[in-house]
């Protein structure tokens, strides 16, 4: 999504729908959909800025966009098609106002009301930081990488420590929530980057946290890109519990977005193929967080043949999320039928195991 090389822009105020493929995992004892429920989301820049357009440059609140609180509906709805893992992405920034400070006692509050209702009565929640790895435009733990033009900040990995210790103590007692360390990472040293996800593994595990955990590597976590840039150095991370994920994005244009028509799935069919055989002999598991495309027939096509390739690998692909929007000429999913925007949500639909 979005017209850069560096950068993939992703549409706001969108919903992810997630469907799990592998049968033997206590969370997904049947193939599992999902959706993104992005509310608290909404507002998060490129850059790790909140109350932020998402391709602004400010590194401070700018209060163009803010977040909001999705209305139950925005669950219930999804849940009645038979989708039943539901991504909640939020920003840092509303789960802290400050770095290493208590935790928003409102927003709190308002994911506690969310993720009961999603988790009681048998659905996942996927509790997400929505960041690309960053405060405020400054990268976690490499200040050396921070904008220099933008940002002069610095944000320590003790402080992403500091979150996700008072998150993980809040939600240990849920079985059902996973936790999705940050989303997107992004320009930053990726010898770093697993140092600062082993530390904070470490502490959540110390906490006897045993959810799942899901990692993710640079270049916006794309499975095109995994191998050359984060896979060796990401194998490095060890979890206690040996219950860390590895997540990956993609999207199926040639500009790391979900416009225009999608090439065909032979261009990434050997990626998938490389990925899941490593994933598979390093003993780990799969989840695929976003995905998206038009509302065209090529990507009708593709789609189906990638859930039919997570079908075929199960044991290692746990589950899959589908990026959409509520905006039309974004990303494209909604449930209204008589939209041309409803034709990858058709797909998606076919595969959930509640319908």
């Amino acid at each position: 999504m979005g017209q850069r090389q560096s950068v993939k822009a992703e549409s706001h105020g969108g919903i992810d729908i997630a469907i799990s493929v592998r049968k033997n995992h206590s969370l997904f004892p049947n193939k599992t959909p999902s959706v993104n429920i992005i509310g608290l989301a909404w507002d998060m820049s490129v850059l790790g800025s909140a109350f932020s357009d998402f391709e602004g440059t400010n590194c401070n609140a700018s209060y163009e966009v803010y977040p909001y609180y999705d209305p139950p509906e925005h669950y219930t709805e999804w849940r009645a098609q038979g989708f039943n893992l539901f991504r909640v992405p939020v920003g840092w920034q509303h789960l802290q106002n400050e770095l290493s400070g208590e935790l928003n006692h409102t927003t709190l509050g308002h994911l506690d009301g969310l993720i009961d209702a999603i988790t009681s009565d048998g659905s996942t929640a996927i509790l997400d930081v929505h960041n690309y790895a960053r405060w405020y435009c400054s990268v976690i733990g490499q200040p050396e990488n921070n904008l220099p033009w933008l940002s002069n900040k610095t944000v320590a990995n003790d402080d992403f420590v500091d979150l996700w210790v008072k998150l993980a103590g809040h939600y240990r007692e849920n079985p059902r929530v996973m936790f999705q360390l940050m989303n997107e990472p992004h320009d930053l040293n990726i010898t770093k980057w697993p140092q600062t996800n082993q530390r904070v593994i470490t502490a959540v595990r110390a906490l006897n946290a045993t959810q799942p955990i899901l990692i993710s590597g640079t270049q916006f976590a794309r499975l095109t890109d995994w191998q050359d840039y984060s896979q060796a150095a990401l194998s490095t991370i060890i979890d206690p519990l040996d219950n860390t994920l590895y997540d990956f994005h993609q999207y199926f244009d040639d500009d790391g977005g979900a416009y225009g028509v999608c090439e065909p799935w032979s261009t990434f069919l050997p990626h998938y193929q490389e990925i899941t055989n490593f994933v598979r002999g390093s003993g780990r598991k799969a989840i695929m967080t976003e995905f998206g495309g038009a509302p065209v027939e090529a990507c009708v096509e593709l789609v189906e043949s990638m859930l039919g390739f997570f079908e075929e690998n199960r044991d290692v692909w746990v589950a899959w999320t589908a990026w959409g929007s509520f905006n039309p000429g974004d990303l494209y999913l909604t449930l209204e039928p008589g939209s041309p925007f409803s034709t990858l949500t058709e797909v998606l639909k076919r595969h959930a195991p509640l319908a």
